[in-house]
C-alpha cells in the first residue's frame, strides 16, 4: 500500500484538518494537501525540502540481532500530551491549550500504542480546529509576544519576506523537518490574502500559523523510513525521523532547533553525532519528564486522580491523597533513575520514600509541616517498602471498600512479570458474605474458596498468594494487623518460592529474571508505539540483556533502546492495516497482559497449581468463524448471543452483511460515517463495534450507546481480543 494511500486512511478526518480553517477567509487561495503527505521532506519542490538523509544510521549501522524483523512502518497521532508539549515548545509561556480534546486510548498499557491504533473522530478534528486557531491569535495578539516569535519586523500588511522567514523556521519545528518550497509557496499565499483583506500582518499570518498546527504534519508523526541499501525489503530511518524518535521518546515533546539543526547537518546518521544529541538530550532536566511520562503510563498512576474508595469506609480519602501517591511513586523512581542512576531494582526493597503531610499520617511516619514533599526512611522493621508499600499500588489495586489481594497479585503478574491472567469466566459465585454472621472470616480464608474452585483455581492460585502478602495494608494503604479478629498471615510463594510477608517477597521479585525483562518489555513498546511480534523478540532480548549488563541501571536501558536495530529499521507499511495499526512482524502481533504481556522469553512460568495462558494475536488471515465468533461467545452472551433478537445476535451476517439491523438510538452516532455500520470491512475507526468496544469516556455525550461490555454484566474483552478483532475488521472483515 502507499504511504499517501496509508496516511489518509489513518487520518480519515485530519484529511480536513488545516483547510477548514483557512478557507474562513483565505477564499481564492487553493490550499490543499501540497506535496506527498506521508513521502518526507523531500516529496516535492527543491531547496529546503532535502530528503533527510539516507546514509548509515545512529551511527554506523547499529546491530542486527539474528532473525531480527522490524515492525512495519506506521504513523502515530501525537498523544494529548505530546501536543500540549510541542505547543508550549513552539509557541512559549503566557500561550493556553483550552481544547477539549478526548482522553488518549491506552491500549496494551500505552497511549503511544493507542496514537498507532485509534484514528482521530469527528469531535477530536473539531477541536484541533478550534484549538490551531485559538493558538495563533493568543500567540500573535500581543505585540511582545508576536514579535519575539516572528523573528522579523513586517514593514506592511503584507511583507513576503518575513512571511516566508517565519514560516521556514516556524514550520521546521512544527513538522520536524524544512518545509518545501510549494509548502511554504501554498502558506505565503494563505497568509498574504489575508493579511490583504485585513489590513493586518499578524492578523493574517494568525491563519498561516493555524494551518501549520491543524495540519496532519504536526499533529502526526511520519516515520516512514526510506529502502535500506544494505538490504532488500527494509527501511531505515532519516535524520529528521530519528530525531522526532529521540525527542519524543527523551523529551516526549517536540524536536528543538539543536536537534533538527544537527538533522540539517545529517550528523544524526553518524556515530559520533547521533551520540552527541542522545547525550544532549538525556542530560537535559526534561528527560526526567519524559522518563516520568513512561512510568506514570506503566503503573497506571493518572488514575489516582480518582480513586475509587469510599470516605465512609476510609476516612482518610481525599482529593488530594491519590495525587499525592503519585508524586510519591514519581519521585522515588525519579531519585533511583534520574537524580543517582542507582539500581531500578531498588524499587522493590527501597527504604527510602518522599511524602508529605498526608500520606506521612497515613503511612504513621513523623509529621511533616507544610504542603512539600519529604524524603523520608521507612521503619527497617516494618512491612512497608519499597513501591509495593506505597499507596499508588496498594490503593489502586482495591475496591472501593475493601483491599484486594487478587488485584493486587494480578498486577504483579501482568503488569511487573508480563505475563497474562485470563478475564473470570461467567458465573464465578461471589466471595462468602458474613457481614451477619456471628463468626467473620479473613480475606485469607474466603480466597480459599476460589483456590479450590474449578475453574478459578487455575489464575487464583497464581495471583492470591502473592496478592495476600500485603493484607497487612487495607484498600487504602493503611497499616493493620487484625483481619476479622485474627492475626493476619502474610505467608506466601512466588512459583514454588516460599516468602514471609512483604519484604521478602520484594527480594525475590527484585532477584526475579522475569521482572527485569518485563520492564525492558515495556519500555520498548513504550518508545516504539506497538505490541511486539515474534519477530522482534531478538531485540527485546538483546534490550533485556544489556539492562543486566548495565547493572540494572536505567540509563543503560534508555541507552539500550536508542542503539537498538528497532529504533533504526522498519519494515514496508502492511497492506492490510487499515488504521495505522500495525500487524505483521509487529505492530499489534505478539504478548499482552495490560502493559506487560507475554512473551516465550519470560522467564519460568508457575509451578504450583497452573500456567499463566501464552495468549497472541493470531497470524496470518482472520476469519469470523474462527476467531471473531468465539469472542463475541464468551464476551457478549446472551446479550449478542444466540439467545438474542434477531437483528442483536452478532451473527456474521448481522455484523458486516446488513446494514439494516444497527440499533436506531446509535444511528445518530457522531463518531461513525454515513449510514453507520456496525462493521465496516477495511475501516474499524468508523465501525459502531470497535467504537462501542474502545472509546467509553466520552461515548454517550457522542450519541453512540454504551460502552460495550457493560459494567454491570462483569465481563472484559482482553487486550488481545481487541487487537483480534481490530486486525480482522482491518484485513476485510473476513467470514
Amino acid at each position: 500500500m502507499k504511504k499517501r494511500q496509508r496516511f489518509q486512511m489513518h487520518g480519515r478526518n485530519a484529511g480536513r484538518l488545516w483547510m477548514a480553517t483557512l478557507f474562513v477567509l483565505a477564499g481564492a487561495v487553493g490550499v490543499g494537501c501540497s506535496g506527498n503527505v506521508a513521502g518526507g521532506p523531500g516529496a516535492t519542490g527543491s531547496g529546503s525540502g532535502g530528503n533527510g538523509g539516507t546514509g548509515n544510521t545512529g551511527g554506523g549501522n547499529p546491530p542486527v540481532p539474528g532473525e531480527f524483523t522490524p515492525a512495519p512502518a506506521a504513523l502515530r497521532r501525537l498523544t494529548v500530551v505530546q501536543y500540549r508539549n510541542s505547543i508550549a515548545d513552539l509557541l512559549g509561556g503566557g500561550v493556553t491549550v483550552s481544547g477539549d480534546f478526548e482522553a488518549d486510548a491506552a491500549l496494551s498499557g500505552f497511549a503511544s500504542i493507542g496514537a498507532s491504533l485509534v484514528s482521530l473522530s469527528h469531535h477530536s478534528v473539531e477541536e484541533f480546529e478550534t484549538s490551531a486557531l485559538d493558538l495563533a491569535k493568543q500567540a500573535l495578539s500581543d505585540p511582545t509576544r508576536a514579535a519575539a516569535l516572528v523573528g522579523c519586523n513586517p514593514t506592511a500588511a503584507t511583507d513576503d519576506a518575513c512571511t516566508q522567514q517565519f514560516l521556514k523556521k516556524f514550520g521546521r519545528r512544527a513538522w520536524r523537518r524544512p518545509l518545501t518550497d510549494g509548502e511554504v509557496t501554498t502558506y505565503l499565499g494563505v497568509a498574504k490574502t489575508v493579511q490583504t483583506g485585513m489590513k493586518s500582518f499578524f492578523g493574517g499570518l494568525a491563519y498561516a500559523l493555524a494551518g501549520l498546527l491543524e495540519s496532519p504534519h504536526f499533529l502526526y508523526r511520519e516515520e516512514w523510513g526510506t529502502p535500506d541499501p544494505a538490504k532488500a525489503g527494509r527501511l531505515i530511518f532519516n535524520d529528521y525521523e530519528l530525531a522526532t524518535r529521540l525527542s519524543f521518546f527523551l523529551w516526549n515533546s517536540t524536536p528543538d532547533d539543536a536537534l533538527l539543526d544537527a538533522a540539517d547537518a545529517h550528523q544524526l546518521t553518524t556515530t559520533s553525532g547521533f551520540a552527541t544529541q542522545v547525550q544532549r538530550l538525556l542530560k537535559s532536566p526534561r528527560a526526567a519528564v519524559g522518563i516520568q511520562t513512561f512510568f506514570s503510563e506503566y503503573y497506571r498512576l493518572a488514575e489516582l486522580d480518582n480513586l475509587q474508595q469510599l470516605p465512609t469506609v476510609f476516612p482518610q480519602k481525599t482529593d488530594t491523597l491519590g495525587p499525592a501517591m503519585r508524586q510519591e511513586t514519581l519521585r522515588l523512581l525519579t531519585d533511583i533513575t534520574v537524580t543517582r542512576d542507582g539500581d531500578f531494582r531498588e524499587i522493590f526493597d527501597s527504604s527510602t520514600t518522599f511524602v508529605n503531610a498526608e500520606l506521612a499520617k497515613l503511612y504513621g511516619l513523623p509529621p511533616v509541616s507544610g504542603t512539600d514533599f519529604v524524603k523520608a526512611t521507612l521503619p527497617a522493621d516494618g512491612v512497608r517498602v519499597g513501591y509495593l508499600g506505597q499507596g499508588s499500588f496498594l490503593a489502586l489495586n482495591a475496591h472501593a471498600n475493601i483491599g484486594s489481594p487478587t488485584e493486587r497479585g494480578k498486577f504483579i503478574r501482568e503488569m511487573l512479570m508480563c505475563q497474562q491472567i485470563p478475564p473470570p469466566p461467567m458465573n464465578v459465585p461471589p466471595l462468602p458474605d458474613d457481614s451477619a454472621s456471628p463468626t467473620k472470616q479473613t480475606m485469607r480464608q474466603k480466597l480459599q474458596i476460589h483456590r479450590e474452585m474449578e475453574p478459578c483455581k487455575t489464575c487464583h492460585t497464581i495471583m492470591d498468594p502473592m496478592g495476600l502478602a500485603f493484607e497487612n495494608f487495607d484498600g487504602i494503604g493503611a497499616y493493620r494487623t487484625m483481619d476479622a479478629g485474627q492475626n493476619i498471615d502474610v505467608t506466601g510463594d512466588l512459583d514454588g518460592t516460599a516468602f514471609n510477608g512483604p519484604r521478602e517477597l520484594a527480594k525475590l521479585l527484585r532477584d526475579n529474571a522475569s521482572v527485569q525483562a518485563c520492564v525492558a518489555r515495556n519500555l520498548y513498546r513504550y518508545v516504539l508505539g506497538h505490541v511486539e511480534g515474534s519477530g522482534e523478540e531478538p531485540a527485546i532480548t538483546q534490550l533485556a540483556q544489556g539492562f543486566k549488563d548495565g547493572k540494572f541501571q536505567f540509563s543503560a536501558l534508555v541507552n539500550g533502546m536508542v542503539k537498538s536495530a528497532a529504533f533504526f529499521y522498519a519494515a514496508p507499511p502492511s497492506a492490510d492495516v487499515g488504521s495505522g495499526g500495525a500487524s505483521g512482524s509487529g505492530g499489534a502481533m505478539g504478548g499482552s497482559g495490560g502493559a506487560g504481556g507475554s512473551s516465550p522469553d519470560a522467564g519460568p512460568g508457575p509451578t504450583d497449581g497452573g500456567s499463566v495462558d501464552q495468549v497472541t494475536v493470531p497470524t496470518g488471515p482472520l476469519s469470523y468463524a474462527k476467531h471473531i465468533a468465539p469472542i463475541i461467545a464468551s464476551r457478549c452472551s446472551p446479550c449478542h448471543t444466540t439467545d438474542a433478537k434477531a437483528g442483536l445476535n452478532f451473527t456474521y451476517d448481522n455484523l458486516v452483511t446488513n446494514s439494516a439491523v444497527t440499533n436506531a438510538t446509535t444511528k445518530a452516532c457522531d463518531w461513525l460515517t454515513a449510514p453507520p455500520r456496525r462493521v465496516i470491512a477495511g475501516d474499524p475507526d468508523h465501525s459502531l463495534l470497535w467504537v462501542k468496544l474502545t472509546f467509553d469516556g466520552a461515548i454517550a455525550t457522542h450519541m453512540c450507546g454504551d460502552h460495550m461490555p457493560l459494567a454491570t454484566s462483569g465481563k472484559m474483552v482482553t487486550t488481545v481480543e481487541l487487537d483480534t478483532i481490530q486486525r480482522w475488521m482491518s484485513q476485510g472483515a473476513k467470514p
